[in-house]
């Protein structure tokens, strides 16, 4: 019974902190991060004034990530097919399409948002509501993550002070304002922001981290510094993204 309770105030704390996650900060799961996770050791030039709380809530995420996300995540990968697994990422991709479309305009970026435009009518469309990619698989058409994070980095807004972000994980300053303003552009948040937001979330969250489970749980194994190898990998890889 104890056990069920932790579980029960661990799944609440995560839906909460889930209203204001981006689906930039999703898409960390699913790209090239982690591989920066386990080479980069060296500091970066951004502040980590807040070191001791920053930390402490990484002990936080790590322990609750390792101890219950993890084994419903495997569980969860183990019971459902891998072509539902990419149907349901697929889907979910299609949906976050304003929150690119917007920030693409926003960084002046014209081309790239005509592009998110047409690949969100073939997949919405052809696509079957988006559960396919025919847009990228068929007729080749490549898109981008844009995040209003991104958006302040275009305009030379610096990106403050590192913070890490209960349940969420590494950030900025300017990337966790940046997550507030994606979030009026999240279809999910405008269901009834009640179980039904909450429920997608945390589904759609499970379902990306499927994908990169064995290779989390291996950096998280492997790296000499996790926190700051965590640290030093979200920067590197954010600035990367702002110069795409």
């Amino acid at each position: 019974m104890k056990t069920f309770y932790i579980l029960l105030l661990s799944v609440i704390l995560f839906s909460l902190c889930l209203n204001t996650v981006s689906y930039g900060q999703e898409q960390i799961i699913e790209n090239d991060f982690f591989k920066d996770y386990e080479t980069i050791q060296e500091d970066t030039s951004v502040p980590d004034p807040l070191f001791w709380l920053n930390y402490g809530i990484f002990f936080f995420n790590d322990n609750l990530y390792h101890f219950i996300l993890t084994p419903i995540t495997k569980k969860y990968k183990a019971v459902t097919p891998l072509f539902i697994r990419k149907s349901t990422k697929n889907f979910f991709y299609n949906i976050f399409f304003p929150q690119r479309f917007i920030n693409a305009v926003l960084q002046g970026k014209f081309k790239k948002a005509g592009l998110e435009f047409e690949i969100f009518i073939i997949n919405s469309t052809i696509g079957a509501l988006g559960f396919a990619r025919p847009a990228q698989n068929a007729f080749k058409l490549k898109t981008s993550q844009k995040d209003l994070g991104q958006t302040f980095g275009t305009y030379n807004i610096g990106q403050g002070c590192y913070l890490v972000l209960p349940l969420i994980g590494p950030s900025t300053l300017r990337d966790s304002i940046g997550n507030i303003g994606d979030s009026f552009l999240n279809p999910i948040n405008y269901l009834d922001y009640g179980k039904t937001t909450m429920g997608l979330k945390i589904f759609n969250r499970i379902n990306s981290i499927s994908f990169k489970i064995d290779d989390i749980e291996l950096l998280r194994k492997t790296a000499i510094d996790p926190y700051l190898a965590m640290k030093n990998a979200y920067i590197q890889h954010r600035s990367s993204q702002i110069k795409k």
